[in-house]
């Protein structure tokens, strides 16, 4: 999997180390910013590249913040339905034909913050695409509107 971005490793570890760095500085989890995939390589832009390449950059995050102070969670949209979407017949592939328009991204946040407990306890887990990617890999969907559902798969470390 990482074949694809190794060359550009040291590149990306030191963009992210820089927003690492600003978003603990500025407290970002208070604004809910984000980082998204596409703003770190031009490479992200293609849709192709969001689940192996935010999977990677993800990785990078890890290792840049102290996991016992922070977590990073990954978030990625997923186009609306006007269905409500069975998980157990969710696999990557799958998720490649779902995608929104907008990347993933990336949020940080101190342990125990309130937005990132409320944010994750009320996931459904996906054990299967947990054990592909070696993360704890989880579903949500709301029906924002009348036959309208928001979806989203997270990606968290802990």
């Amino acid at each position: 999997m990482d074949g694809q971005y190794l060359s550009k490793k040291e590149q990306y570890k030191k963009f992210l180390s820089n927003w690492v760095d600003n978003s603990i500085r500025h407290k970002s989890w208070k604004k809910h910013q984000d980082l998204h995939l596409d703003e770190i390589d031009s490479e992200f832009k293609q849709k192709a590249n969001w689940i192996k390449g935010s999977l990677f950059i993800y990785e990078i995050i890890l290792n840049l913040i102290k996991p016992d102070l922070y977590s990073c969670l990954l978030v990625i949209p997923l186009s609306h339905s006007d269905t409500e979407s069975n998980i157990k017949q969710l696999t990557w592939d799958k998720i490649k034909t779902l995608f929104d328009l907008t990347p993933p991204s990336f949020y940080l946040f101190p342990n125990g913050e309130e937005n990132y407990e409320e944010t994750i306890k009320n996931l459904n887990f996906m054990e299967i695409l947990s054990d592909d990617c070696a993360y704890k890999v989880f579903f949500k969907q709301d029906e924002e509107f009348k036959g309208e559902y928001n979806r989203s798969i997270y990606v968290i470390s802990r």
